[in-house]
């Protein structure tokens, strides 16, 4: 069957050998065929509501399109469906990897197609990067709550990771998961109260009981330098960080007063100099 190009739009009916299938760009991992059956079943019996993605591709023989969107769709037509044409939308806008990622992950979140194990994944990259949840809201104009709580899954274990993947986590537990994740014991115990739960079917969801009143003590070097670190991923670096360097000693005092006073001036607030004396 030949190709059929509508210029306006650009869909054409393409070959399916020649489409690249590439992971990477999935936004979900690559899916489990079975997962797919049931699409299978839809598309076969209502017809396709959205054509697959894809953009010009030539890296690889043989291939002369990389899909963008739409890999669910592409596993349930050429698995169960043993499709070997596929109506496709050309996207000839040229793309690096991150805005191929970014245009993978919009098409998935406004269709809420994703839960928020693979949410989380979706952002993965820029984590890696070194990016806290400020930035990477700014990056893909999502909100930063949103981003907050997916980059703290990132930071999760395995165990906790998987219960978001079947769905059994709500947001607030996987805040109260990242309160406690260096509390082991803890989160164990957490993790057999939820699932217990779930075996019950209560229906109020479990959170993690509030720890006793901690003793208010002087911090230890160590401990201002991990808790400046979890400030400037989740914010960015700005005078909170500033202060949390010179209380550790990684700045001098007149540094500290130089970011004070650089700060006045970007706020167009008065600087007051402190007393002689009394940063020593």
């Amino acid at each position: 069957m030949p190709n059929i190009i509508d210029k306006e739009n650009d869909y054409r009916n393409i070959i399916v050998s020649e489409i690249f299938y590439d992971e990477k760009f999935n936004c979900r991992g690559r899916p489990d065929p079975m997962t797919c059956k049931d699409l299978a079943d839809d598309i076969q019996m209502n017809g396709r509501i959205q054509p697959i993605v894809v953009q010009p591709y030539d890296e690889i023989d043989g291939k002369k399109w990389r899909i963008l969107c739409g890999h669910r769709r592409f596993i349930a037509e050429t698995i169960w469906l043993h499709t070997t044409v596929l109506p496709c939308k050309v996207n000839h806008k040229e793309m690096d990897v991150e805005q191929a990622l970014i245009f993978n992950l919009a098409e998935n979140v406004q269709r809420a197609s994703l839960n928020i194990m693979q949410e989380a994944n979706s952002i993965k990259h820029f984590f890696d990067k070194g990016l806290g949840a400020k930035e990477i809201s700014e990056k893909l104009n999502l909100s930063y709550g949103w981003c907050q709580v997916r980059v703290m899954l990132l930071q999760l274990s395995p165990d906790v990771q998987g219960m978001a993947d079947d769905e059994l986590l709500t947001q607030t537990q996987i805040r109260d998961f990242f309160s406690m994740k260096h509390d082991v014991a803890r989160s164990n115990k957490f993790i057999k109260d939820i699932k217990a739960s779930k075996e019950k079917g209560t229906k109020h969801a479990v959170t993690a009981k509030v720890k006793g009143k901690e003793t208010k003590r002087i911090r230890n070097k160590g401990e201002i330098v991990e808790l400046q670190a979890y400030l400037a991923r989740q914010f960015g670096h700005g005078l909170t960080t500033r202060v949390l360097a010179w209380c550790q000693g990684g700045i001098t005092d007149g540094e500290m007063l130089a970011t004070v006073k650089e700060i006045c001036k970007d706020r167009e607030l008065d600087y007051i100099a402190p007393v002689e004396g009394s940063l020593a």
